[in-house]
């Protein structure tokens, strides 16, 4: 009776097979997400050129927010909106670059991620509570879910906005986002901080792209930034 026959039992030579391949799979575990995360941004840079067709990409976050805020300090008094604070870092970059004519406003738990995200926990990106340190008549921040603080502010100035999506989660950012829209107007700017996520890609495509004009002021590895018109 051939070997393969022998139902309930399993050869050595299969044996060791399956323990490589075992081995293998164990090596690569921790490998697999990075690959992903880098095919994700391959990906994005193919679906930014097939739908916006050349554009400016830049090889960090900060030279585009140098490009977003100096759009800004070109056309007057601008209101900054982030939507996801967290540690403060694009908080303090705006504030330490923006000059004088502007006010900004702050969104977050501060408390970390309400739920998992990638390969991220709950929690996980928390400033254990603490809004950021930068102080200033014209700097706000609003510190909770934002499905309860959003109404702490009003949208409808008339005043240039700059508003930043960097929630990650797609249910906060779709929130913010249909809260807003309404309230865009021409030469504001309109910035998504992690449009290679899935998460803001389909948000960007199904509520944003084919509703508004716009020009595209440029991209990040990834991030992408709007100019209505």
């Amino acid at each position: 009776m051939a070997r393969w026959e022998k139902h309930g039992t399993t050869s050595n030579a299969t044996l060791k097979l399956l323990y490589y391949w075992a081995n293998i799979f164990k090596a690569l575990g921790n490998l697999i997400y990075p690959l992903k995360s880098l095919l994700e941004v391959i990906e994005y840079q193919v679906w930014l050129k097939k739908t916006f067709g050349e554009i400016t990409i830049f090889k960090n976050k900060n030279d585009l927010l140098d490009l977003i805020i100096g759009q800004c300090k070109k056309s007057g008094p601008t209101i900054y909106y982030e939507f996801g604070v967290a540690f403060g870092e694009t908080a303090a970059y705006i504030v330490n670059n923006a000059g004088s004519n502007f006010e900004y406003h702050g969104f977050d738990t501060f408390e970390g991620l309400p739920k998992a995200w990638r390969r991220l926990p709950k929690g996980a990106i928390t400033n254990h509570g603490k809004v950021p340190n930068l102080p200033g008549d014209n700097i706000h921040f609003h510190k909770g879910l934002i499905q309860d603080t959003i109404g702490e502010v009003n949208f409808d100035s008339t005043t240039k906005k700059c508003v930043l999506f960097d929630f990650d989660l797609y249910e906060p950012t779709l929130l913010t986002f249909k809260h807003l829209e309404k309230n865009l107007r021409p030469v504001d700017i309109v910035y998504f901080d992690e449009a290679f996520d899935s998460d803001e890609r389909v948000i960007i495509e199904n509520y944003f792209i084919e509703k508004y004009k716009y020009d595209v002021l440029g991209a990040s590895v990834f991030g992408l930034a709007f100019l209505m018109k």
